[in-house]
């Protein structure tokens, strides 16, 4: 991620372990998908549940990095408030 917004100049670095908590925003991105994946392949593709939890491997770890971005994008901006 840059260091600062290259729009507003907002200081992405706010603190050392400040984003620790968008972990857990990453955690629930990424059950939100995992059950969603998981339900479409059982009920609605018919596969197993084995198979289902296989497809979602790949597909997590190629969507990592876009998760990362989201999740400390969201911690963000739950904490910091917009400057008008």
């Amino acid at each position: 991620m840059h260091k600062k917004c290259p729009v507003c100049g907002q200081d992405f670095i706010i603190e050392p372990g400040f984003y620790f908590g968008a972990a857990y925003v990453s955690y629930a991105i990424n059950v939100a998908i995992l059950i969603t994946i998981t339900v479409l392949n059982i009920f609605v593709i018919k596969l197993s549940i084995s198979t289902a939890l296989w497809t979602f491997i790949p597909l997590i770890l190629l969507a990592t990095p876009p998760i990362y971005r989201l999740s400390r994008s969201i911690w963000i901006h739950i904490f910091v408030k917009k400057e008008e």
